[in-house]
């Protein structure tokens, strides 16, 4: 029967969901460091650019290979990234709890630097699991494409940013999907958002 082919699409679809689960789980569980977030991101957007390219090579290997490999520059790039990612938390902290006068002027003053460090930080990982460069030139080329490929850009930071607006703004429904967070929908994200990478990437580099 073509249930039980293994080479069928459905059997073909469950694996890929079990991948991504077991990515998710090791990107957690490398992240809990905190300090190696970036490492640990680097990590997985190497698996998921490898699996949309149609490689494969094994989920944890490649992943244990691509943390070891961008560990330094994945750590000096998540402490780089920390000091403006804490004060645009803080400056939105700063307008919900209305210690500033709300208004719709103030509103795009206060959130234009969230969207623009969101846009940035799109490309920094991926950049860094897809090409050996230096920091410097990891963050102007994240920088560059981040702007020169907008729309794409905007998609890729309202996925990333689905969970914590969810935690932030609808901490209720985040409680009751967080099961699907833990499992898979790191992992998830970074797929999809490897899908447009993978378009940007080939309009700039040369990739297999």
């Amino acid at each position: 029967m073509k249930f039980f082919n293994y080479d069928s699409p459905f059997w073909s679809f469950m694996s890929r969901i079990a991948d991504l689960v077991i990515l998710n789980l090791l990107w957690l569980i490398f992240c809990i460091p905190v300090f190696t977030i970036g490492a640990s991101t680097t990590a997985m957007y190497r698996v998921t650019l490898n699996l949309v390219r149609g490689e494969g090579g094994g989920v944890v290997r490649s992943f244990w290979a691509a943390f070891k490999l961008n560990f330094k520059q994945g750590v000096l790039l998540f402490l780089i990234l920390l000091i403006p990612t804490l004060l645009v938390i803080y400056e939105l902290w700063m307008y919900l709890s209305g210690a500033v006068v709300q208004s719709l002027w103030m509103g795009v003053v206060f959130c234009f630097p969230a969207v623009l460090v969101s846009l940035i930080c799109s490309y920094i990982y991926p950049l860094l699991a897809q090409f050996d460069n230096t920091i410097k030139n990891t963050l102007k080329n994240a920088c560059l494409l981040s702007i020169g490929n907008l729309p794409y850009s905007v998609v890729m930071a309202a996925l990333n940013l689905a969970a914590p607006a969810l935690f932030f703004f609808a901490t209720g429904f985040f409680l009751k999907t967080c099961i699907f967070w833990l499992l898979i929908g790191g992992a998830l994200v970074a797929m999809l958002n490897s899908y447009l990478l993978r378009k940007i990437f080939k309009k700039y580099f040369e990739l297999d």
